[in-house]
């Protein structure tokens, strides 16, 4: 989801932003957070946004493992 939104032209402008709005809502509703620092969670969308499509793969796998790494219970860290 964040990086096809992070990718997408849905809006004129904001994608990215759009991406992290949604992100943090997906994780409140599963119960969980991320212990990441805003400047981290800001280089993964740009790096999912400003990469190739041939790149999509290895930035997929490296956001999994981002994600899995950076969950916490919400209100947790």
């Amino acid at each position: 989801m964040l990086y096809t939104l992070s990718k997408s032209q849905a809006c004129p402008d904001g994608n990215k932003r759009v991406a992290l709005i949604l992100l943090a809502a997906f994780l409140a509703l599963n119960g969980v957070s991320l212990a990441s620092t805003s400047d981290e969670v800001a280089d993964r969308i740009l790096a999912a946004a400003e990469s190739q499509a041939s790149e999509r793969t290895a930035i997929l796998e490296a956001m999994t493992e981002w994600l899995a790494n950076a969950l916490v219970p919400l209100g947790g860290e």
